[in-house]
């Protein structure tokens, strides 16, 4: 049987009642009421529980900074109660539910985090929940190589948090979307956080056989590619004639060598017969003619130089393949509009990333 939250909070000592003792006769000099902050545990399954317990705590201890914010951590509620349980028992599971949990012990902001791992960065997102408005308010994602980096990061981190969840300044935390990391700020197109896509570049790289490509992240995508992404993420269609626009270069040379190749192949076989098979119809070529082999000679020569040919240009073709997707379709786009493309996408991009990681109430600062 599910336990009504009031009952519960009430069992153990947490009454919704306790705000009420702000009606209390006060001292005349009472002071200003301090922001409670409940501070939930970090959750995560790639670092250990000491490390997630010591990050709870860091963050914890950089909100005790401020006078005017009362912290409560998750270890504070679990002297009292085993939250977890909690949660289950009265089916707590959403953000209605924690809205009514931190209302009901007070809380004003509820902090929680995750950490985990992409590759060879340690990414910790913290997000603040507005508990009276029932909202998210503010995401501030933090990225470092290893966890000493840490202690460093989460204490700008959290003042970006505090000033765009109670203070509601423009330009910080969310509303700027930047990434604080072991090194300094990135730009929003390269939140991971939010687009599991980085701003793209156009490398140039003369020794291959197409000057130029579009990189992202360090892989490399053809034009085909690019254009699909282009459109994805601007919305626009005006470079989608460039997915269709035939380059017939990069299939011409493939094509005539392999031709070349087998031409070479089949003028070198009946060589070899009359060398070897019909020594009498071409005397000069049998291979009992002066005792020279020459029908098997030339013959030879030809047909392993002609399926030389032929398998350097299957390569060649298939190459060709691979960088069109399979079409003979790319590398229709100038280096100069590529680079202008690109910095289209980036601007759309950055764009989005920025407005994903807004509050939702940005334009209203929290009372």
């Amino acid at each position: 049987m599910r336990l009504s939250l009031p009952a519960l909070l009430l069992v153990c000592g947490l009454s919704p009642a306790v705000p009420a003792l702000a009606d209390a006769p006060a001292a005349p000099a009472a002071p200003a009421a301090r922001t409670k902050v409940l501070v939930l545990d970090v959750k995560s399954s790639d670092l250990q529980p000491g490390e997630v317990a010591t990050l709870t705590s860091l963050i914890t201890s950089k909100l005790a900074r401020y006078q005017e914010i009362e912290a409560i951590s998750g270890q504070d509620l679990k002297r009292l109660v085993d939250l977890e349980a909690q949660k289950q028992a009265v089916g707590c599971d959403d953000a209605g539910c924690l809205a009514e949990m931190a209302g009901a012990l007070g809380a004003h902001i509820v902090i929680f985090g995750q950490a985990g791992r992409l590759g060879g960065t340690l990414v910790v997102t913290l997000d603040a929940f507005d508990a009276q408005k029932g909202v998210a308010v503010a995401r501030q994602p933090i990225e470092a190589s290893d966890v000493g980096q840490l202690p460093n990061l989460v204490g700008p981190a959290v003042d970006r948090l505090v000033a765009a969840a109670l203070h509601g300044k423009a330009g910080t935390a969310t509303a700027a979307g930047e990434t604080l990391r072991g090194g300094g700020p990135i730009l929003a197109g390269r939140a991971r956080e939010v687009f599991d896509q980085a701003a793209m570049d156009l490398c140039v790289d003369a020794g291959e056989r197409l000057d130029w490509w579009f990189c992202d992240k360090g892989s490399r995508y053809t034009e085909n590619a690019f254009v699909r992404r282009y459109r994805e993420v601007t919305g626009a269609h005006d470079l989608d004639p460039f997915e269709v626009n035939r380059n017939k270069a990069s299939i011409v040379w493939p094509s005539l060598t392999i031709g070349g190749g087998a031409v070479l192949v089949l003028a070198s076989l009946p060589v070899m017969y009359f060398g070897a098979v019909d020594k009498t119809t071409v005397p000069l070529l049998a291979t009992d003619y002066q005792g020279a082999p020459i029908g098997l000679s030339v013959g030879g020569l030809g047909t392993l130089v002609g399926l030389g040919l032929t398998a350097w240009g299957g390569w060649m073709f298939l190459d060709a393949l691979k960088f069109t997707d399979g079409k003979p379709t790319d590398h229709t786009l100038k280096e100069a509009a590529a680079r202008e493309a690109t910095e289209r996408h980036n601007a759309a991009l950055a764009e989005k990333v920025a407005k994903d990681f807004a509050p939702a109430d940005a334009a209203t600062p929290a009372p």
